[in-house]
């Protein structure tokens, strides 16, 4: 009998230990994310489409990283192509403070550090010909 309800005890000890630390673990929260915020909010989900629709570009949020991506109709040859990367990264150098003013827009009006800006040139294939990413400055 003895030895029973020694393991009964251990049982119950182990139930105990177990539930404890699943309900700790309920009350933590991760730290919030762009995505989750924009997730959390309809109107701001409903401009970002309104955006993406009307300047003809594809907007995705994953974790604190915002993609704005645009895609050519038509697929260049490879020598066009890399003219093409050369011209667009002269471009972008001149919207460097733009997108960085959108990270750190988005960082103040969200409370979440460490929101980047991704900007992607793809050709009409849906290979990259170009992209770079700008943080909060």
């Amino acid at each position: 009998m003895k030895k029973k309800s020694v393991v009964l005890m251990v049982l119950a000890m182990v139930m105990i230990l177990s539930m404890s630390f699943a309900m700790a673990s309920c009350g933590e929260k991760e730290d919030p994310t762009l995505e989750s915020y924009i997730a959390s909010d309809e109107e701001a989900k409903a401009e970002i489409e309104e955006m993406a629709e009307a300047n003809d570009l594809a907007i995705s949020i994953v974790g604190n990283e915002l993609t704005y991506t645009y895609k050519y109709d038509e697929t260049f040859d490879a020598d066009l192509a890399e003219m093409l990367a050369g011209e667009l990264e002269s471009a972008m150098g001149s919207m460097n403070s733009t997108f960085s003013g959108i990270a750190a827009d988005l960082e103040e009006e969200t409370g979440i550090s460490g929101i980047t800006v991704v900007v992607i040139y793809q050709n009409g294939d849906g290979s990259e010909l170009y992209s770079e990413t700008f943080t909060a400055e």
